[in-house]
């Protein structure tokens, strides 16, 4: 049995919920173990508000690479190493990770996490991209989300790259669609972290002018929580009740697995007008899409490339655009095709089956 020492976010360990970094990574845990590896997790901290919370923070960034070589001179069978990085200011620390590794004769895979590499390169000195280039041609194998970045990472010398998506565990679900169009609702939903970047307001915004046009229309908003943003979600409220949308809007705590596949089979739009700075392939975009959920995004991350479809890009953060298209796919009876497109993506390209083989294929 191989085995491994995975280096990432795995989520803290009084249970607090995961984002889409740790759920990715756990995600490869469970298809690793399955697949009958042997897995010594080395967990990456979290930051802290708290000065005493940010100095554990530091201090475990610092010392990870002795960490790591304690875990290797210890368990003397580790073939690989997996580093789940996150690059830009860590590239240091991953760099020192890289080098451990393959200074005691390791194979060395190093994932690149989240969007904005090519960014993070074009953007930075050239102190950064010597670092960057020596993590990247150190490595045996490099696994990236977004296959626009395969191109650069050529051009860097890269030994080998795997583009490895974000995916769903299992199969698309089957949706009965004839019972979708009841009184014609349109059912929108957003779930995920609600965060200033993920312009939740924005999507206010997009009720505001589909309630101005008359069109009956529902929206949930999955994943509230008043203890980790407390100051957005307290705007979000002030919106709702200022734009009279108490009976439209409906508020919803985090839920997941089967539950959540149970609030979601009903909806009919995911609306996703993301601005954050370091969107990769979401999560919930991936899953929306695999319960045939239409979504339409705005042009960051790897949303273009995701849903393949130009049309439900939107370029702007204008909420009249956003609302239009909902309508124009509504009115037009597009709304079911462009669902059994979504359902295809998916299942010909992110779900656990397909996506698999490309990571045990880094581990060959």
């Amino acid at each position: 049995m191989e085995k491994i020492i995975f280096y990432g976010h795995l989520g803290k360990k009084d249970g607090e919920a995961v984002g889409g970094g740790e759920s990715g990574n756990l995600k490869t845990l469970s298809i690793l173990k399955k697949s009958g590896f042997q897995i010594i997790e080395l967990r990456k901290s979290y930051s802290s508000k708290s000065l005493l919370g940010k100095l554990k923070h530091y201090l475990s960034i610092l010392f990870m690479p002795i960490f790591l070589l304690f875990k290797i001179l210890k368990n003397n069978d580790v073939q690989t190493v997996h580093i789940s990085g996150f690059y830009k200011e860590l590239i240091y620390q991953e760099l020192l990770l890289i080098y451990v590794s393959k200074l005691l004769g390791k194979k060395c895979i190093y994932e690149l996490r989240a969007g904005g590499v090519q960014q993070s390169y074009d953007d930075r000195v050239g102190f950064y991209k010597f670092f960057f280039r020596k993590a990247i041609t150190s490595s045996d194998v490099i696994l990236v989300q977004g296959e626009r970045y395969v191109k650069l990472l050529n051009m860097l010398g890269a030994k080998k790259i795997i583009h490895y998506p974000n995916y769903i565990m299992g199969s698309v679900i089957a949706r009965k669609t004839s019972l979708l169009n009841r009184d014609n609702l349109i059912e929108l939903v957003y779930f995920g972290r609600m965060h200033s970047s993920k312009n939740i307001l924005l999507i206010l915004d997009i009720c505001v002018k589909l309630k101005e046009k008359k069109i009956p229309f529902k929206l949930e908003l999955i994943g509230v929580s008043n203890s980790k943003y407390p100051e957005y979600v307290e705007e979000m409220r002030e919106k709702i009740k200022k734009e009279k949308l108490n009976d439209i809007v409906k508020l919803t705590e985090p839920i997941f697995g089967s539950n959540l596949i149970n609030t979601l089979k009903d909806k009919h739009f995911y609306i996703f007008p993301t601005q954050e700075a370091r969107e990769g392939h979401s999560n919930s975009l991936t899953e929306a899409m695999s319960l045939g959920i239409v979504p339409i995004c705005s042009d960051y991350g790897f949303n273009r490339e995701i849903v393949n479809s130009n049309r439900l890009i939107i370029n702007e953060f204008d909420a009249n655009f956003y609302a239009n298209l909902i309508i124009e796919i509504w009115q037009q009876n597009l709304w079911k095709d462009l669902s059994k497109d979504m359902q295809e993506i998916v299942s010909t390209k992110f779900t656990s089956s397909i996506v698999q083989s490309k990571l045990l294929a880094a581990y060959k």
